[in-house]
């Protein structure tokens, strides 16, 4: 691995990791849905659209990386910091994956 992937890598999981777990979307947890004082259901999403979501944000994160491959140094730390917002969306909606309904 070059250094300057392992630099980005390490840059990305450092933002990944600064991210508060309260901003973090929760998984839905049934469980709570039964608990007294809790207001309406846990939405569970369709498994097809939440795969679809899953792969177009991997597909910006790939598109993101190949851009800053090539990125001059000053564009550098602003594409750093977004592939870690969408890293963080990802690593959420993928949480999601082990809740969702499948599609009928």
């Amino acid at each position: 691995m070059s250094r300057v992937l392992r630099s980005v890598t390490a840059l990305a999981v450092t933002l990944f990791l600064a991210v508060p777990a309260s901003a973090r979307a929760a998984v839905p947890d049934p469980a709570a849905a039964a608990t007294p004082g809790r207001v309406g259901p846990v939405h569970f999403p369709d498994c097809d659209s939440l795969q679809q979501q899953i792969d177009a944000l991997q597909a910006r994160i790939d598109a993101l990386q190949e851009v800053l491959s090539t990125a001059i140094p000053a564009q550098k730390p602003g594409l750093i910091k977004r592939i870690g917002q969408l890293e963080v969306k990802l690593a959420a909606q993928e949480r999601q994956l082990p809740t969702c309904t499948p599609s009928t």
